[in-house]
């Protein structure tokens, strides 16, 4: 049974619907349903993106003097963008969702190659109302961008084995599009396998004598691999190779012992138990078409596979699955709209109608679909309940800023493990402690002999932690010792210099000593890599 329509003629309607309502709909809809303005914080990245384009728009440099684990693009980009529209956390998220708009209408206008217009209409609308993508849609978080940008290389690369004759320029856009991609993140790397076989096996379908097999895959290559290296002069990240070992190195796993990918991965699909089994349909029926169509199914098992692997695993990646488990969705129901179509819109099967694995499929599709709509205003609903929660948490997380911002003509310097509060603040962070990750803490990259220099360099005026106590407990003899702890909300810490607290004027220069020992003598002591870290 085949499932791809010829992509229909180009009209005027079809114009502005996919490439000006849409947009224009999906950004009302973020705007009208995710508080954007109100909420503190929709993930504690968000702090540390913030802090770092902060950081780098005042003269920092990344990698020497601001840590990072992830290429620099996006931080350069933010800076530039807060330059333009101000230095604010919603100037910042509208940035996120230009990204995510352009995800949306990237998804739906490769989707038109694949189905049908309306099925790429009703596809788009799942993907939107999928787990967590409105939350990642306005968070100022890199892995949504970098996946936009992959989707862009996808949607150039389609195009381009779609094109009756060669057309080289979508191929470039292809490659200029994933290696910015992966100046990003380099979590999308893995998509380079499918790509490069797709624009192999399109190459061999048009005419291995017109187009050898091999010269589109090396054009591809080439020119990624010269737009990365461009990109690594331009931004000066010359830190590949040791950005590539942390975010890989093999105790890094062995620290969360708590942590199960298998079951993590199984959640992520059980949360979203209605695309699955339209998703299951959709692959079968993409299985049995082959060639092309297979994409997203190579796609969706090579994700699913390394993410298997991978350790630890957050919500946002998800995202990295949900893209092909929505775009096999929509083959599911186009499956399921063809059946119901076809039995006057009777959603229930009858017995005879199990007779070949065609009707089969097409009959549990209509099932499947149903349960699909009955589970969408559930998925909106949880939506909502989530954001009732992040705003009931931004009242406290405001009152600790307010007691912030109360010394800060006199701060200089804030150590926090909640970056959100040195960007709402718009007091800077030590850019050596720009990223406080629960994977540098569980490391022990962030250790009592870091810290020390930290506090012996910078002399933080405040200290507000919240996050680890694994921090905060070595350090607690020494923020007793020299400053005074304000009372705030429970499980956060809020510290001022007991000078500054006491007469509000400017700090003084002192020594600092941790407890009552002298400073230099907790040289070379060190926080145990933390292998009960909690989620």
């Amino acid at each position: 049974m085949k499932i791809l329509p010829t992509l229909a003629k180009k009209s005027a309607p079809k114009f502005w619907l996919f490439n000006v309502w849409l947009p224009l709909t999906f950004l009302g809809l973020a705007t009208l349903l995710m508080p954007v303005e109100q909420v503190f914080q929709f993930d504690t990245d968000e702090g540390i993106e913030l802090v770092r384009a902060s950081l780098y728009a005042q003269g920092f440099e990344f990698y020497r003097e601001i840590w990072s684990d992830h290429p620099p693009l996006f931080s350069i980009l933010l800076a530039q963008w807060q330059s333009w529209f101000g230095d604010t956390v919603v100037s910042a998220r509208w940035l996120a969702l230009g990204f995510a708009t352009l995800l949306v209408w990237l998804f739906a206008q490769t989707l038109r190659y694949f189905v049908s217009d309306a099925i790429a209409l009703i596809g788009t609308l799942m993907l939107v109302n999928s787990i967590n993508f409105l939350r990642l849609s306005v968070s100022v978080m890199i892995g949504l961008p970098a996946l936009a940008l992959a989707m862009l290389a996808v949607y150039a690369t389609v195009r381009w084995g779609r094109t009756a004759k060669p057309a080289g320029g979508w191929l470039l856009l292809a490659a200029i599009a994933f290696a910015t991609s992966l100046q990003i993140k380099v979590f999308t790397g893995f998509l380079a396998p499918i790509l490069l076989g797709y624009i192999a096996w399109a190459s061999w379908q048009r005419s291995p004598r017109r187009w050898p097999v091999a010269i589109a895959p090396l054009l591809w290559l080439m020119t990624g691999a010269v737009t990365f290296q461009a990109i690594n002069v331009a931004s000066g990240f010359d830190q590949a190779a040791q950005l590539i070992q942390f975010q890989f190195q093999g105790d890094l796993k062995a620290v969360f012992v708590n942590e199960n990918s298998l079951w993590d991965v199984t959640v992520m699909y059980l949360q979203e138990l209605d695309y699955v089994l339209l998703g299951i349909l959709g692959a079968i029926a993409s299985w049995r078409q082959g060639g092309w169509v297979r994409l997203p199914l190579l796609w969706l098992l090579l994700a699913t596979a390394l993410m298997l692997t991978h350790k630890p695993l957050w919500y946002h990646h998800y995202l990295v699955l949900s893209l092909p488990l929505t775009w096999l969705a929509a083959y599911g129901v186009k499956l399921a709209g063809e059946r119901l179509w076809a039995t006057g819109w009777r959603w229930w099967p009858r017995r005879e109608e199990f007779r070949t694995p065609g009707q089969r499929l097409a009959a549990w599709g209509a099932i499947a679909l149903l349960f699909a709509l009955a589970v969408a205003p559930v998925k909106l609903a949880a939506t909502q309940l989530q954001n009732r929660a992040f705003l009931q948490d931004s009242v406290a997380q405001r009152a600790v800023l307010a007691q912030i911002l109360a010394y800060q003509a006199d701060t200089d310097w804030l150590f926090t493990d909640v970056p959100m509060y040195s960007a709402a603040a718009r007091i800077n962070l030590p850019p050596e402690i720009a990223a406080i990750s629960r994977k540098r803490v569980a490391s022990g990259e962030i250790s009592l002999t870091f810290l020390e220099q930290i506090i012996r360099q910078y002399q933080p005026e405040q200290f507000v932690l919240a996050r680890f106590p694994e921090i905060r407990e070595p350090l607690r003899p020494y923020l007793d010792a020299h400053y005074q702890e304000l009372p705030v909300q429970a499980n956060t810490h809020h510290y001022i210099r007991r000078e500054l607290w006491a007469t509000g004027t400017e700090r003084e220069g002192f020594e600092p000593s941790i407890g009552s020992k002298p400073y230099n003598s907790l040289a070379g002591s060190r926080f145990q890599p933390l292998s009960h870290l909690s989620r």
